[in-house]
Parts: C-alpha cells; structure tokens; sequence
C-alpha cells in the first residue's frame, strides 16, 4: 500500500550557488520566493482539478478533489564520499498522504497520475512565479536568470555564475559520474 507521494522542486544549482553565498537579506528574499512560487504551483495543479481520486467500477471515473501536501525548504545534498560538507542545493520537499477530500466529503486514494503526468507542467509554473518574484523584490538577479534548455529550469547566466564553476563545484555531480 502506498501511504503517500513524495516529490522535490529544486532550484538549478547556478542558483543554489549564488544563494549559498548572497547576503542574508537576499537569501531569505530567494528562499521565501522558492517557497511560495512551489505554493503557487500547487495552488495552480488544485485549481486546475489535477488532484483528485477513482470512482465507480473498476475506479474508472476520475474526479477532482481537495488534496493537502507538506511543503518544507531544504539547503544542502547529500554528503559525497570523502567530503566533509554537503553542496548548497536549495528545494523543497513536497510530501502528499495517498487521500483525497471528494465533492461530497467523500475520502478516496489520490489518484497521481494526472500529477505525475504534468510535472514538467508544475515546474514551468514553479519557474515563472519565482522569475516574478525575483523581479519584484531582486531585479539585479532576476535580469540574470535564462532558462536552461537542457530541461532543469530557470538558471543564471553565465555573467552570474559560470558552467565551468557550477560543474567545479558539485560534489554530487562529480560522485555520480565517477560511479557511471
């Protein structure tokens, strides 16, 4: 039986960086817009009756419903081998219990896939709230963020935080290529 589903929204690690390393006003600026742009996101995914639950023979009828999730910030990755320090890797973990509140006050088990089919759909939202709320409460960092086409989001541009200083610097990254 599966209790629940859980799920991570992580910033692309150019901006986990300069947030590692930014002023304390400015980090709690990033980490409450993170926050509230994966809010938003799921906000966005209960309006849209993407959460929801199975009814009638079989569960063949889907029909949408009132979802709670857990939402909590997390700064690090894992420690690597040999390292003494995790990389500053800011997200957010969703944690979603496997019901749902059904029209009616009905409890039914959440039916995910809908969810798991539009996760590219949830971080596209995740991504365009926080590139708003960087731009109203940090413009000089929000006019440095381009998305990065090889799917993992908005990241800085290369001006900000350099590719060769985001690879240089991810233990994580370097563990898993040394074990491929």
């Amino acid at each position: 039986q599966v209790l629940g589903h859980s799920s991570c929204v992580s910033l692309q690690k150019s901006l986990s960086m300069y947030w590692a390393t930014a002023p304390e006003h400015e980090r709690v600026i990033i980490q409450e817009a993170l926050l509230q742009s994966v809010k938003d996101a799921g906000n966005y995914e209960q309006a849209r009756g993407y959460i929801g639950g199975r009814l009638g023979a079989g569960g063949t009828e889907f029909v949408a419903g009132e979802g709670m999730v857990l939402e909590y910030l997390h700064c690090t990755s894992r420690v690597e081998k040999g390292h003494e320090r995790p990389d500053p890797q800011l997200h957010v973990h969703r944690e979603r219990p496997n019901v749902v509140r059904l029209p009616g006050g009905a409890m039914r088990t959440l039916a995910g896939g809908e969810l798991y089919k539009r996760q590219k759909e949830f971080g596209a939202v995740v991504d365009v709230a926080l590139a708003s709320k960087l731009q109203q409460r940090l413009p000089h960092l929000a006019a440095a963020l381009e998305v990065d086409h090889a799917g993992h989001g908005l990241k800085l541009n290369e001006g900000t935080i350099s590719r060769e200083r985001v690879l240089g610097s991810s233990k994580r990254g370097q563990g898993i290529k040394a074990k491929a």
